[in-house]
């Protein structure tokens, strides 16, 4: 990780606008204290089937930290903090898009990517307050847009780009922003509640949108709501929410990292949502740990998984969790660190055919799980 993230990271407050649960009427909610006491272990069902892509290593583009990783049709897209990359679906390392500097066309600090088939276009947001289009075909630069709030987050909608800005000195208006591709605001999205800051807080988020058929699914950190913007007509409404009850992390300690230090010892937050047809897969940091539930979503029953651990698929009998879900495919990867580690315990002919060539310097293991029909 590049010092730019590290510093980056020091100035981070990533607060949101509530850390409360109002009454949401007849808005399906998610009761924590119920989810803490779920005894039953998830297991993906049999009409799930699951995929390994080795990222062929390059010399010139090791993978670091991951940021993001988008499927199309034909491409995989691995989004690291320092560039993008582009693989077809063997693995074969392709193309980077664009380049690090600070001319036209080039990029800081990468903070988001998003890619549009339909116009065959690619944005990229960078710490430069700028998010830079290429053509999806070529990889070529095509045009900058600025931003004059510090973008933290974004997605593509029709002609313009819905905003996340980064919301770190506790008296930032707006949660949202739709700006168009002409650069003029066309919707702000307010803050309900805001903070008082008064040392350093470091707490990146994992990910604020989640496109989802024709609707984007938005999150912000420390939020117990979840959100649907429906691209239609510009509105933002509450999709559900996650009851906290007498854990929820209050508002007040957000602003002071040894308060909030302190309180979470003893206090839940929702950590992060990735949602399918059928699932949510919800993490939820409990006295600072992470633990994981999954949510039936016509049934509500609900599972969890093993203490300190992910799912485990008893396919390969290693565990995953889902970060992404594009194409109909729930995405995580794994570290060579990691497979080497556990290559005893791999059941899978072909994910220990895969671990056998790698070595702790190879680039990640992508893993797809899709539910065939």
């Amino acid at each position: 990780m590049k010092t730019v993230f590290k510093i980056m990271l020091l100035c981070v407050y990533v607060i949101t606008n509530s850390c409360s649960s109002p009454i949401k009427k007849n808005i399906n909610s998610y009761h924590i204290e119920k989810l803490l006491n779920v005894s039953e272990y998830f297991t993906f069902p049999e009409e799930y089937n699951t995929s390994y892509i080795p990222l062929k290593f390059d010399l010139d583009h090791p993978i670091g930290v991951i940021l993001k990783i988008i499927l199309t049709d034909n491409h995989i897209f691995v989004a690291t903090y320092d560039y993008l990359l582009q693989y077809d679906y063997s693995g074969k390392f392709e193309k980077k898009i664009g380049s690090h500097g600070k001319g036209p066309g080039e990029y800081l600090m990468l903070l988001d990517v998003s890619i549009d088939e339909t116009s065959k276009k690619i944005y990229i947001a960078d710490s430069n307050r700028q998010i830079i289009e290429y053509d999806l075909i070529t990889g070529k630069y095509i045009k900058s847009y600025r931003n004059d709030s510090i973008l933290w987050r974004f997605e593509l909608v029709k002609e313009s780009f819905l905003i996340n800005p980064l919301f770190f000195l506790g008296s930032e208006q707006n949660k949202l922003i739709l700006m168009s591709f002409n650069q003029d605001t066309l919707k702000h999205y307010h803050n309900d509640l805001q903070f008082v800051p008064r040392n350093t807080f470091i707490e990146p988020d994992r990910k604020t949108f989640q496109k989802y058929n024709n609707e984007i699914i938005f999150r912000q950190m420390f939020n117990d709501t979840i959100y649907t913007f429906h691209p239609t007509d510009g509105n933002l409404s509450i999709r559900y929410y996650f009851d906290f009850g007498n854990i929820k992390l209050p508002m007040n300690v957000l602003g002071d990292m040894e308060q909030f230090e302190r309180t979470s010892n003893e206090k839940a937050y929702l950590n992060d949502i990735t949602e399918t047809e059928d699932y949510i897969f919800a993490t939820v940091m409990y006295k600072r740990k992470e633990k994981r539930y999954i949510i039936h979503k016509t049934s509500g029953k609900n599972y969890s998984t093993a203490e300190d651990k992910k799912i485990t698929l008893k396919k390969s009998g290693i565990d995953v969790w889902p970060l992404w879900y594009e194409k109909n495919t729930l995405i995580d990867f794994f570290q060579p660190a990691y497979l080497l580690e556990n290559i005893n315990n791999i059941t899978d002919e072909n994910l220990k055919k895969i671990t056998h060539g790698l070595t702790e310097e190879s680039n990640p293991v992508v893993i797809l799980i899709k539910r065939e029909s």
